[in-house]
């Protein structure tokens, strides 16, 4: 398989490319297992048992974690043991769900009558369930492109977005079951006529949410730093600042992924895949037009400015031993220090225009005639210096 690319799209940095192709080839071959326990879930989730599908979750999670330990402990398989737990804890729950399905739930136990295909129920089906398979590959889009515009910035931004999105995954899991509980509740009171319900339902379910989104905020602002340290180095406190940073901007934005999940998955519920698919879109597009220009917008993240101040003490103790009237603490210090450490990576931009300074009164006359053979040439205006009406 060519993997040219791919490494070119997403920008991926060389030292983590063959782990990440590696990880996502054994996911992707394990693709049945997760399509098996999404479809037992849904179905035991419509008929109104959501504990069940929670349990064997529950359970593979905990298979999960043991295996990741077992495969990159002992076995010692690196990333692919790691993809490895978890297609096989996917496929317990999937077995599980399935297994129960057959022997709890009488209605759902098939015979071979059931497995012949009914043209107009697969097109049914189909109606729904293709809008809503293209609106989360839309979204996933988004999130690749998104992706691509991290790996540019470096490994310390890589590492510490990695870290950021998975103590995301868990602190939004909670948003999302109530998106999926919405989606069960809107298409079950749809079909009994209570409309009523759903609007009562969504108000109440949305104060429920905010509740917990200043909740999630709270716990970010205060426990992030150390909650990183479960993936991130206590050595690498220039990544644990940028999964801080990272987290703080996401959980501030949770109001809006509650309303997202809320209203696309009530949508689905009631059978309005083709909107809840141009939600997608919308989103994708935004993803896209964030990863173009906010990333490339903001030169320094704020974990720079953080590490910057940690070197300016050394700075100082050695400028009070020198001259410290004449000493000067320069930026590209700090970012070269980054680039050895190799928590960064730099862009540069290339420029024919000749930069001018003045740090003692002896500069001054330089730069004034720089200026004023600027303005002769009409690259700078008359009035500089004067105030605009």
């Amino acid at each position: 398989m060519n993997t040219t690319l791919p490494e070119h799209l997403t920008q991926t940095p060389e030292n983590l490319f063959a782990d990440a192709y590696t990880y996502i080839f054994i996911i992707f071959m394990g693709t049945g297992a997760t399509i098996l326990y999404n479809m037992a879930a849904s179905i035991l989730r419509s008929l109104g048992d959501s504990r069940t599908p929670l349990y064997f979750l529950i359970v593979a999670t905990v298979i999960n974690v043991a295996l990741d330990i077992l495969f990159m402990g002992p076995m010692n398989m690196g990333v692919a043991g790691a993809a490895w737990a978890t297609v096989i804890a996917q496929l317990f729950s999937g077995f599980a769900c399935l297994v129960y399905m057959g022997t709890r739930v009488s209605v759902l136990r098939l015979s071979w009558q059931d497995l012949r295909p009914n043209g107009r129920e697969l097109a049914h089906i189909a109606g729904i369930g293709v809008p809503m398979g293209l609106q989360f590959s839309i979204t996933a889009i988004g999130s690749v492109t998104m992706q691509s515009a991290v790996n540019s910035l470096g490994d310390a931004a890589v590492a510490g977005a990695s870290a950021g999105s998975k103590i995301n995954v868990a602190l939004a899991a909670p948003m999302e079951t109530l998106g999926l509980a919405m989606a069960t509740f809107c298409g079950q009171n749809l079909g009994a006529g209570r409309v009523d319900r759903i609007r009562i339902g969504m108000r109440h379910i949305f104060c429920i949410g905010l509740v917990y989104c200043v909740a999630a905020l709270v716990v970010t602002y205060f426990f992030t730093p150390s909650i990183a340290l479960l993936f991130i180095s206590a050595e690498d406190a220039y990544v644990i600042t940028l999964t801080h940073h990272f987290m703080m901007i996401l959980t501030m934005a949770y109001p809006a992924l509650l309303v997202i999940f809320l209203f696309r998955n009530g949508l689905q519920g009631m059978g309005f895949s083709n909107s809840a698919m141009l939600a997608g879109v919308a989103e994708m597009i935004a993803r896209i037009a964030a990863a173009f220009t906010l990333v490339n917008f903001w030169g320094f993240t704020g974990g720079f400015i953080d590490h910057a101040k940690r070197m300016f003490p050394q700075f100082l103790e050695g400028a009070l031993q020198d001259d410290p009237l004449k000493r000067e603490f320069y930026l590209p210090a700090a970012v070269e220090q980054l680039l050895e450490e190799g928590a960064a990576s730099v862009k540069v931009l290339r420029s024919s225009d000749q930069w001018f300074g003045v740090t003692y009164r002896e500069d001054k006359p330089t730069v004034v005639r720089a200026i004023a053979a600027l303005t002769a040439q009409e690259l700078y205006p008359d009035a500089l210096w004067s105030k605009t009406p």
